[in-house]
């Protein structure tokens, strides 16, 4: 242990002396990070402050973009969030506006290299960008990402992609996210539905469904779009998948029907208000009322004595949605049916409208 000591006594000396090395330098870096990061800060503040007011002259007609053009090029990054953010704040009618500016940004380029990077934030990053630029030459790139590894990024290529209302992506998009899922479904309809009635005409192809290529999931996102945009074009193609073996899609086909509001589909929807499914019963019923469908009124009675509690509530809204032949049925329906959860339903609805006669509740 004697001659241990001094050499154990100089190791330790040595570690310690490394150890608070390595801690100075790591201290170093962190001032290094933190300084650059406050000047990163405070150069985008005063960048900011003096380039807006010039972006906003340019939306409101002030200034001409050679004005502005100086300004955006000495920091191509910083000037290309900004219009990013001046963009979402804007009105969709009056995003167009900044087009003129983002072409002026000496960024595509990269941006189109970075699509292809290791990292996937900056595949990211670029794919959300690109679609601000306006420019169609990187669809073809965009498309290629909508096959991505990562899920985020296929997302945002697909927001850029709607951004730019290229119709040819549309089928793509649907593809790309041909995922059986409620939240995937709605996810990938929220995000064709902005590229409105561009969107139109590749989705009734997707609902015709030639040679059967779509997925059911598929056939879910054309249909709500559809809906969504109340495509009067849709009514035809989308009754013709009321029959459709899956309970999804003869759901989503008889929930669009009711929002486009084509009265000429109402006895091809009614019909679903016998369906196995009770979700498909409640969107049967529902789209009557929306079809202001007074010939299936009689659907609606019977719908009030159903199995499923939203069935019965759907089709008490639906009969007090037709005016005076429904809320009659209601009436009756309130004092005479022999299904007492069809009295109930009715009590319910008339009561909450206030129309039921003073003294009729049970």
């Amino acid at each position: 242990m004697d001659i241990l000591g001094p050499e154990i006594l100089r190791i330790a000396t040595n570690l310690s002396v490394l150890l608070t090395l390595l801690s100075l330098l790591l201290l170093a870096f962190i001032i290094v990070i933190r300084l650059r990061s406050e000047w990163r800060a405070t150069h985008s503040s005063r960048y900011r402050h003096r380039v807006e007011p010039l972006v906003a002259g340019f939306v409101t007609g002030r200034r001409a973009a050679d004005e502005v053009a100086p300004e955006l090029g000495r920091d191509p990054d910083e000037a290309l969030a900004l219009l990013m953010q001046v963009s979402e704040h804007l009105e969709p009618s009056d995003r167009p506006k900044l087009q003129p500016l983002f072409a002026l940004l000496p960024v595509k380029t990269d941006l189109r290299e970075q699509l292809k990077h290791r990292q996937w934030e900056k595949r990211l990053a670029a794919a959300e960008r690109l679609g601000y630029l306006g420019d169609h030459g990187t669809v073809t790139e965009l498309i290629a990402a909508l096959k991505d590894e990562v899920l985020v990024v296929r997302f945002a290529a697909a927001r850029s992609l709607v951004a730019l209302r290229t119709a040819d992506a549309v089928d793509p998009i649907l593809l790309a996210f041909d995922v059986p899922g409620e939240l995937n479904e709605r996810r990938t309809a929220e995000i064709l539905h902005e590229m409105g009635s561009d969107a139109v005409a590749p989705l009734l192809d997707v609902v015709r469904n030639p040679g059967g290529k779509y997925s059911e999931s598929v056939l879910n996102v054309a249909s709500r779009v559809l809906g969504m945009l109340q495509a009067k074009e849709a009514a035809a193609p989308l009754s013709a998948l009321l029959d459709h073996p899956e309970f999804r899609v003869r759901l989503n086909a008889a929930r669009s029907l009711g929002a486009i509001g084509d009265r000429s589909t109402l006895t091809a929807a009614a019909k679903l208000a016998a369906d196995p499914s009770w979700e498909v019963r409640n969107a049967a019923v529902q789209a009557i009322g929306k079809l202001h469908g007074t010939a299936e009124i009689d659907r609606l009675v019977a719908a009030l004595a159903d199995s499923a509690w939203w069935v019965r509530f759907s089709a008490a809204q639906a009969l007090f949605s037709l005016g005076e032949p429904g809320i009659t049925a209601l009436k009756t329906s309130a004092r005479d049916a022999a299904d007492r959860y069809a009295r109930e339903m009715s009590t319910q609805v008339l009561t909450e409208h206030g129309a039921l006669p003073s003294g009729a509740q049970s």
